[in-house]
């Protein structure tokens, strides 16, 4: 897959540090990267190809079996174990960066939002896309928060519903700014369906509380 970012659409800091994250981490969970080109006007990214597209495409087709959810979610649980046990955090956990290998495989993509943990640094808030955020990560009064890797955890449960409803979460709200507000100030989630097992329907609650 080849990913290009010109000057305009791209932040070069940015840019550069998807290049590091993603030469620095090695899982069959990740995507892979074969190359990468630094010099303008070609700036660009080359990963391995995934021909299965992303979930979010899976979403929009036939009810998934229990088994092939079980699976998926397994796969987006081995490599987020992965890049945290490396001190990292993704930041935008969602169906679009998901991708699917031949073989079924799914793999986490796209690391230019990603963050190496810090304890004692803050991190920027309002990074990621509205329906997936936690509400710790949601614009405060400051321009930036402490907070750790339960933030892709909470936007795993938010996809865990996705696989069990194929709908997209708040979709009745249709401004992200409200999503924001009613996640972080009204403690909105989305509701469990009454087709999810009990230990998906845990593990949902306990990943929205975290």
């Amino acid at each position: 897959m080849l990913k290009v970012q010109s000057e305009a659409q791209c932040d070069v800091q940015d840019f550069y540090r998807e290049i590091e994250m993603n030469a620095r981490c090695q899982h069959p969970n990740l995507v892979s990267l074969i190359g990468a080109c630094t010099e303008l006007p070609h700036m660009c990214i080359v990963t391995e190809f995934l021909p299965g597209g992303s979930i979010a495409k899976l979403l929009r087709g036939p009810p998934l079996s229990r088994t092939k959810i079980l699976q998926i979610c397994v796969d987006i649980a081995c490599g987020l174990d992965y890049l945290h046990s490396q001190n990292l955090i993704h930041r935008d956990i969602k169906p679009d960066n998901l991708l699917i290998a031949a073989d079924g495989t799914v793999k986490i993509a796209d690391f230019g939002l990603s963050r190496t943990k810090s304890i004692s640094h803050r991190m920027t808030c309002d990074i990621g896309t509205a329906e997936y955020m936690a509400p710790e990560i949601l614009a405060t009064s400051e321009s930036s928060v402490r907070y750790d890797e339960r933030v892709d955890v909470f936007a795993f449960g938010i996809i865990m519903w996705q696989l069990f409803t194929q709908q997209q979460p708040y979709e009745t709200i249709f401004a992200p700014i409200a999503i924001l507000y009613k996640v972080k100030v009204d403690n909105m989630r989305p509701e469990i369906p009454d087709n999810c097992p009990l230990p998906f329907a845990s593990l949902m609650v306990i990943f929205s509380l975290l």
